[in-house]
């Protein structure tokens, strides 16, 4: 019998299976990269592109695929955050969707309803989130889905509604029916001008290494911080932390994640770091999600994937803390609460004695109808600080602390300091103050005087440089009338620390420059030949002060506004109306003379309404001004007894023409928070930014409840 047949059928079958075998091989093999689709819906129904902002992954909205359907760079999707969208698109694992709804949760008729999603982003929301929107942000999150939350800093209110992002998570973190902070995180209420973080946890973690690569940095250009709270979510971790601050510990935490129910939550303190700089036209962008000085482009993707995940992330283990001299503590203030910002990046020196007041008040010399003292009431840290005023029979007179310090010749020096204020009085009679003196007690500088309530721990800084060389007073105090409505505040921490004698290169400021009429502080961005900022060194960044908080005493240019107390019996040129209020003139009540406005907010509970001018430059009704020199504005305010007032201010917006363009800054007074039917003053300081040429005056009135209010104000005053 021949063997050729039988070898043929062997030959033939090895070919098969061959054949077989190289068309299984190159079949598209489904391995764990590939092993599920991902939904994740980016919102942008909360003014997502207020003002300079443009947080969208895409033109295109709900679905991006309309735009183009194969993504391969970030310019094929349009949008300041297209860059993230398209890193995810391209893996084959994400579908992506905008919300640009009311967001909803078991809503069967609401395609985007989140219960068809693994994630949510809320990239720098700037409207508050409606009751029923935070019922159904909080229960997906406790049904397992991922939240990512992406805020900015203080006062980068895009819309002008009286509320910036991280109060608006704060919030919902606080406000949604589900108890207070739920996280276990609070946004603080700081602005951040530059810094470059990448002091990360010392443990695994999947936001830092993940399927993307590793990230080990960020980059914060004005921006903001979270304060992290075990003990009320004990699933709470720090991932990348501030420079000078323990990478274990519970502040100055940039980067933060946590679990809520079955879910995951993830928390970013600037939008800088997603912006791609390629935004829709109209806007100004700046590439953080590619600047050399972070690692964004993993950072972002890799939470994205962690929050998809659901489930709890690894449990970082216990390291005791590494003391780091001069480090400053944020401690997160309540969202009601409006502290004064920001954070200046501690150094080393200063020669400042017992600003802690562990040691009772050595090395200060207390004054007054009403001695200070040592207290273990209330500490910022430690177990001490200082009472300044009497918190029971209220003093007739002053309650001062004042400590003597030499300047050096040469560096740039800082004065910080905690205080925790109460009064039931108003500013005519009572107040708070802190002030710079020189050895024979003369008023040099005016830090604040203000007349608060706020009975939370307030952070401030204060640039001291500009008395490199002399010796000066640092003087506090609390004023009372003797009129059984005591005004006092507590001190702690007053630091003295140096960045030395290097000057920091200069950083562009953020990518989000807000126009007319957001109220952002946020700076225009300097144009870099390769749209790449120049990392400052972490050692010796000392931060710019935001001018609210850190000016010398103004100087005396007369009153500035045009009409300032309306007795032209008409209300130009305070023409502009902002935030759904308007203003009318009327001859009762008045504070002086025969005419006030009266000003009519929105019905906003809790938005700012009101008119805006106060100037006659040519063409507009702004107030010409000089950049870099320090300015005092206020004004007389009267709420009627039992209107709904949340709070009436005057805010001064600067501008860099006379009609148009974008605000560059804006700066507060305190807030006017009773109705009490009785003038009040109101007031506070600022230095023009360094590209203004311009002032804008608002008059603002924001009500309690969703119902317009009227608010009388009076005697405006800018000089």
């Amino acid at each position: 019998m021949s063997r050729l047949p039988y070898r043929l059928t062997v030959l033939r079958t090895i070919l098969v299976l061959a054949l077989l075998s190289g068309f299984i091989a190159a079949w598209p093999q489904a391995g764990p990269a590939h092993a599920a689709t991902y939904s994740v819906l980016f919102d942008n129904a909360h003014a997502e592109t207020a003002g300079n902002a443009d947080w969208i992954i895409s033109t295109s909205q709900p679905d991006p695929l309309a735009q183009n359907a194969n993504p391969q760079v970030e310019t094929d999707w349009t949008g300041g955050i297209s860059a993230w969208g398209v890193a995810l698109q391209r893996t084959g694992r994400y579908s992506l969707k905008t919300n640009t709804s009311a967001l909803t949760y078991g809503n069967t008729g609401n395609a985007l309803d989140l219960s068809h999603f693994n994630a949510l982003v809320l990239p720098e929301p700037n409207t508050l989130f409606t009751a029923s929107e935070k019922t159904a942000i909080l229960s997906f999150v406790h049904n397992g889905g991922g939240l990512f939350m992406i805020a900015d800093h203080d006062g980068s209110d895009r819309n002008n509604d009286g509320y910036d992002s991280l109060r608006i998570f704060n919030d919902l973190m606080n406000n949604g029916g589900a108890g207070n902070d739920v996280f276990g995180i609070q946004f603080d209420v700081l602005n951040i001008v530059s810094e470059n973080p990448n002091n990360d946890t010392p443990n695994p973690d999947p936001l830092l290494q993940g399927p993307f690569g590793t990230a080990t940095s960020s980059i914060i250009r004005n921006g903001t911080t979270e304060t992290i709270n075990p003990a009320d979510n004990p699933n709470v971790h720090g991932v990348i932390y501030r420079v000078g601050f323990s990478n274990t510990g519970t502040t100055g935490v940039f980067v933060s994640r946590s679990t809520y129910g079955s879910g995951r939550v993830a928390a970013v303190g600037d939008s800088s770091a997603i912006d791609d700089g390629t935004c829709s036209a109209g806007n100004t962008c700046y590439n953080g999600w590619n600047d050399p000085a972070g690692n964004n482009n993993i950072l972002f993707p890799n939470g994205t994937e962690w929050l998809v995940g659901g489930g709890g992330g690894p449990t970082p283990t216990a390291v005791p803390p590494t003391a780091t001299p001069g480090a400053a503590t944020a401690t997160p203030v309540p969202p009601t609460a409006t502290p004064i910002p920001p954070t200046a990046t501690p150094g080393t020196g200063g020669t400042l004695t017992n600003g802690g007041f562990e040691s009772g008040l050595t090395g200060w010399t207390a004054g007054g109808a009403a001695l200070p003292s040592a207290s273990t009431a209330r500490a910022h840290s430690g177990t001490h600080s200082a009472l300044l005023g009497a918190t029971g029979t209220e003093q007739n007179g002053d309650s001062s602390l004042v400590q003597t310090v030499a300047i050096p010749a040469s560096g740039t020096f800082t004065l910080s300091f905690w205080y925790w204020p109460s009064t039931t009085d108003t500013i005519t009679y009572d107040w708070q103050e802190a002030q710079v003196r020189n050895t024979a007690g003369t008023t040099l500088a005016s830090i604040f005087k203000i007349c608060s309530n706020a009975q939370a721990w307030t952070q401030v800084t204060y640039d001291l440089s500009v008395y490199k060389g002399q010796t000066v007073q640092l003087y506090f105090n609390a004023h009372g009338d003797g009129a059984s409505d005591p005004t006092y505040m507590y001190l702690d921490d007053v630091a003295l620390t140096t960045g030395g004698s290097a000057t920091p290169t200069p950083v562009p400021p953020t990518n989000t420059p807000t126009p007319v009429p957001a109220a952002t502080n946020t700076p225009t961005p300097v144009p870099a030949a390769t749209n790449t900022p120049t990392p400052v060194p972490a050692a010796t960044n000392t931060p710019t002060p935001v001018p609210a908080t850190n000016t010398p005493t103004p100087v005396s240019t007369g009153n500035l506004v045009v009409n300032a107390g309306f007795e032209t019996g008409s209300i130009s040129p305070w023409t502009t109306n902002l935030g759904g209020g308007s203003a009318v003139v009327g001859a009762s009540p008045v504070h002086s003379g025969s005419y006030a406005a009266a000003v009519t907010s929105g019905a906003s509970a809790g938005g700012s309404g009101g008119p805006a001018g106060g100037g006659n430059c040519s063409g507009g009704v702004r107030i010409p001004i000089t950049a870099g020199r320090s300015y005092a504005f206020s004004g007389w305010i009267l709420a009627p007894t039992g209107t709904s007032l949340a709070s009436a201010r005057i805010r001064v917006a600067w501008y860099g023409v006379c009609s148009g363009g974008g605000q560059i800054a804006t700066s507060d007074s305190n807030l006017l928070t009773t109705a009490t039917g009785t003038w009040t003053q109101v007031s506070g300081t600022a230095t023009a930014p360094s590209t203004a040429a311009y002032a804008e005056v608002r008059l603002y009135a924001a009500p309690s409840v969703a119902s317009a209010i009227q608010v009388y104000f009076d005697d405006i005053d800018l000089h």
